[in-house]
């Protein structure tokens, strides 16, 4: 559906939608209007459904997983910007004016999109006369199409270390399991979001260089899960492993991004589009589960233990929730082994 539409605009429609979300936070009065704000924002994330469509028009298919995973890269590098250095920011203007600093830096990404994107090459054209599909009955082929579940189960999972250690979760757990400051608990955050700069692209170039993106992100997978299991269970070795630990992790786990040129290269270009926007909302939906989820799963052993009013949690406490993580993972590995591969040309 999206190849009848302009993806530039939907990109542009999109940045609009989050600067004014972004615009709303920051000058909320009240938590409503924050709430609000913030949903606006996050709903803006169908941005990069327009992305997708650009690098299927600009690029061929044998350099869709390099592309995508560059574009990857660029989303965690805002991620990592918003982590110390945005920090940085608001302890020096507040949060509100560094959240208007971040809105001068969107319109100027707004004005970059309307003055230097095309939609599309002066060669391309566009044939989908005997594969269009309306929008519920693109819908109703992707939701009937297994490898759109089994792909979109393993995009979440493996995104999850990037929410859960990358995020809400990991300070607490550095400092009460580990034992460790919170500057190096924040340090371990960045590495996340560093590793998965390095790694979307890498395992873009793998999965190109093989041919192959299912066995790709089967060995990442894997990888992931090992590293995972350390970082669980190898809390006497210092913080210098940690940090290998933490960041090769978060390579293994780039291999998430293969999911939507692997999407592109197999599902019928009249739903290909739809069957991604399955994916990217399972995603979101998973994500929100799992935070509170973990949180729950930390509390089952948890002691009742507190300090000011601050649950403290121990160790194992978090190792039996992160535990969890590696089940998922597990389960997302062997479900890379049920999707199929058209080689791209």
């Amino acid at each position: 559906m999206l190849d009848k539409f302009s993806p530039k605009k939907l990109i542009l429609i999109a940045l609009c939608i989050d600067l004014i979300g972004t615009t709303i936070f920051a000058t909320a009065p009240t938590f409503g209007f924050a709430l609000l704000g913030r949903a606006l924002a996050g709903f803006a994330a169908f941005s990069f459904l327009g992305c997708l469509a650009l690098v299927k028009r600009w690029f061929p298919a044998r350099r869709n997983g390099l592309i995508i995973g560059l574009i990857g890269t660029m989303g965690m590098l805002g991620g990592s910007i918003a982590q110390a250095p945005f920090s940085a920011l608001v302890s020096h203007l507040g949060w509100r004016l560094a959240i208007g600093v971040n809105i001068l830096f969107g319109f100027g990404v707004l004005a970059m999109v309307f003055l230097l994107v095309s939609d599309k090459p002066a060669n391309y054209s566009i044939k989908l006369n005997n594969h269009s599909l309306s929008f519920l009955a693109s819908l109703k082929a992707a939701l009937k199409t297994p490898v759109v579940w089994f792909a979109g189960i393993f995009c979440a999972v493996l995104n999850l270390p990037l929410n859960i250690l990358g995020g809400t979760w990991n300070n607490i757990f550095l400092t009460q399991g580990w034992h460790i400051s919170l500057n190096k608990a924040a340090m371990m955050s960045m590495i996340i979001f560093f590793g998965m700069m390095i790694g979307s692209p890498l395992m873009g170039l793998l999965a190109d260089a093989f041919r192959s993106k299912r066995w790709v992100m089967f060995v990442s997978a894997l990888i992931a899960i090992i590293f995972a299991l350390l970082i669980i269970y190898a809390s006497r070795w210092g913080d210098a492993p940690l940090l290998v630990f933490y960041l090769g992790l978060s390579l293994a786990a780039s291999a998430q991004i293969l999911v939507y040129p692997y999407l592109t290269a197999v599902i019928p270009v009249g739903y290909a589009v739809t069957a991604t926007s399955v994916v990217v909302l399972l995603v979101y939906i998973v994500t929100a589960i799992a935070d509170p989820l973990f949180g729950w799963l930390v509390s089952v052993t948890w002691n009742g233990k507190m300090i000011n009013g601050v649950p403290i949690y121990s160790l194992a406490n978090y190792q039996m929730a992160l535990l969890a993580l590696v089940v998922a993972m597990c389960i997302a590995m062997l479900l890379s082994l049920k999707l199929t591969e058209n080689k791209a040309k």
